[in-house]
């Protein structure tokens, strides 16, 4: 008889089969940082050249793409929009720090000459929600929309930092004075501080929701408790028993991931929803913190393993499944220090990243590197989303009929015959764009298929 450990584990074992891991390479130098992916599975973040700079990127169609720089040494990408527009920050030929927007292979400077600036999150109206120096060198949060740029902290003794932007354009972050940091709600042309008299904050560009909801953290009574504002106050959302919370993420029904304390001591990931805090779990240590949730309630975090390691995670269906034994299946075996997977889209795809010891580059002994995690459920829902599009579109059922053969060769293994009926499917768009196919349908559907080309890992 099998203990009942193991039959409790075989179903997470199964599960973490039908997930795909990915390492996304770098730029021809040593690390990779991932910072956001979108709905499309498109990734950006920064990663080494091989002649040492740094270098935003973008990650599609299973390839790493450099963004180039605004004429100086490097730069950065810190977040994408569905539509693929990134922003974050570039040098010039002057070597000032500038936000940009890069779009269409282009990347268009938003920063003015002696100010440095930043692009910190994005939209998909293509607004910028960054940061700008003043003159007397504080760093004011800002609103980049429409060829123009807003200040959105208007008082002269503070300094402030946007951390995300919704699709109606509100967008929230921190601001400091005197007495300490606030978090903040920008709407309607207004700055409001979220949680008055009190010292608080948010963190990173999953804050916000398109309703308008934020969530982030507040001081208390020596302590650090989570917040989410909406329909113009701020709740408390408790703790998992003892004193402690920090709120990362929010998604756009309102449900919350962070960390929070027991009261056996342990701190865990959450999910809060409806009033409700509820313990995510660890990987058998105990500690675990979820830095991102999609709209099906899955978190993906970084949780302590039983022998004391760092292991990137994803929940599914009430377990939490270890990313991390995946992960260092990417390198040498024995050199992977930890990993953390810190965003996830609607479809379930994972990004994080790991780090590895090489002991021997006395440079850089420990490098990080990005990676982007699939489950055969994730590609099969981008498949299906696919098939329903091109229904009645093009000649007869001949593109339905490539993508149903093209989704029954990936479902049985066989991902070099999905590649290639996917090909084929490209290549008759192509032939009917402007035909019997509008140009538009087709650029969206091709675009579809880079998708699924970058999960399944297509050439």
């Amino acid at each position: 008889m099998y203990p009942v450990c193991a039959l409790l584990a075989q179903p997470v074992v199964a599960q973490l089969s039908n997930i795909h891991v990915n390492d996304l390479g770098t730029l021809g130098g040593r690390f990779t940082e991932a910072a956001d992916i979108n709905e499309a599975g498109e990734v950006t973040g920064y990663s080494e050249t091989a002649d040492g700079q740094i270098h935003a990127f973008v990650y599609t169609h299973g390839e790493m793409r450099d963004l180039g720089s605004l004429g100086g040494g490097g730069s950065l990408g810190r977040a994408i929009n569905a539509a693929g527009q990134i922003t974050g920050f570039a040098l010039t030929a002057a070597g000032e720090a500038h936000a940009f927007v890069y779009a269409a292979g282009t990347m268009a400077d938003l920063g003015a000459s002696g100010i440095t600036s930043s692009g910190n999150a994005i939209n998909t109206a293509g607004q910028v929600a960054g940061d700008a120096s003043r003159p007397n060198g504080q760093q004011h949060a800002v609103l980049y929309s429409g060829g123009g740029v807003n200040d959105l902290d208007t008082m002269a003794d503070s300094s402030s930092t946007s951390e995300a932007i919704n699709e109606r354009g509100q967008v929230t972050g921190t601001y400091e004075d005197s007495i300490g940091s606030h978090a903040f709600l920008y709407s309607g042309g207004s700055m409001i501080d979220l949680l008055p008299g009190r010292s608080s904050f948010v963190s990173g560009t999953r804050a916000i929701n398109n309703a308008g909801a934020v969530t982030g953290s507040f001081q208390a009574d020596g302590t650090l408790r989570g917040f989410v504002y909406a329909d113009g106050h701020a709740t408390d959302i408790g703790t998992l028993g003892a004193d402690y919370t920090v709120a990362t993420a929010i998604s756009s029904a309102g449900k919350v991931t962070g960390i929070s304390a027991r009261a056996d001591g342990e701190r865990h990931a959450f999910i809060y929803s409806g009033g409700t805090m509820s313990d995510v779990g660890t990987l058998s240590g105990s500690f675990s913190v979820g830095y991102a949730l999609n709209e099906s309630g899955q978190v993906a975090g970084q949780s302590m393993t039983s022998s004391g390691a760092l292991h990137a995670f994803v929940s599914e269906n009430g377990t939490l499944l270890d990313l991390g034994q995946l992960v260092e299946a990417l390198a040498p075996p024995g050199t992977v220090v930890e990993s953390v997977a810190i965003g996830i889209n609607r479809s379930g795809q994972i990004i994080g990243r790991y780090r590895i010891s090489t002991p021997s580059d006395v440079q850089m002994p420990v490098k990080t590197r990005g990676f982007i995690a699939t489950s055969v459920a994730s590609a099969t829902s981008l498949f299906e989303d696919l098939i329903a599009s091109v229904a009645g579109i093009g000649p007869g059922k001949s593109l339905e009929n490539k993508l149903q053969q093209a989704l029954a060769f990936y479902i049985t293994g066989d991902t070099k015959a999905s590649c290639s009926r996917l090909s084929a499917f490209t290549h008759e768009v192509s032939a009917q764009d402007g035909k019997k196919i509008e140009h538009q349908t087709a650029v969206q559907l091709i675009q579809q298929v880079g998708a699924i080309n970058g999960v399944i890992g297509c050439p």
